[in-house]
């Protein structure tokens, strides 16, 4: 059961559910034995929250090019030395 604890105020409630990616309306179905749904709803959050982490950090929309530092070329002189 998700109960709230005592002496813990609305917005520290929310902030703790928060971290654990269950949103008040999943409280609201899991309070009414709708645990199909809650676990459904909780895990369409957090496969939406991975996927947004993977794209932002992956940068998978952005050229996959090397440093410029393997890009400069030697001096051919220096090389023949």
């Amino acid at each position: 059961m998700i109960n709230r604890p005592e002496g813990i105020d609305d917005d520290a409630w929310d902030i703790s559910l928060a971290s654990h990616m269950i949103t008040p309306g999943m409280v609201q179905l899991f309070t009414n034995g709708m645990i199909p749904e809650f676990l459904n709803a909780r895990q369409d959050l957090l496969q939406h929250q991975l996927t947004t982490f993977l794209q932002r950090e992956c940068e998978w929309g952005f050229e996959d090019t090397p440093p410029l530092a393997d890009l400069l070329v030697e001096d051919l002189e220096e090389v023949e030395e």
